[in-house]
């Protein structure tokens, strides 16, 4: 975000990824099943997904 030209950037917030919504979609459920991935593996899958927000501001390019 900094390399496009935005200042003053910063995380706003911060949502985990609920394991619950990676169980009920049905393209999870087929790799789940395809991979045979374990409930602990899922779990921790679940908890390295992070959705944010990010705050930034990029000045006008005109200098004025």
């Amino acid at each position: 975000i900094r390399m496009a030209g935005f200042q003053d950037v910063r995380i706003i917030d911060e949502t985990p990824f609920h394991i619950e919504w990676m169980a009920n979609d049905p393209t999870v459920k087929t790799i789940i099943e395809k991979f045979k991935v374990s409930p602990e593996k899922l779990k921790e899958a679940a908890s390295s997904v992070v959705s944010i927000k990010v705050y930034g501001v990029k000045p006008d390019e005109k200098g004025s």
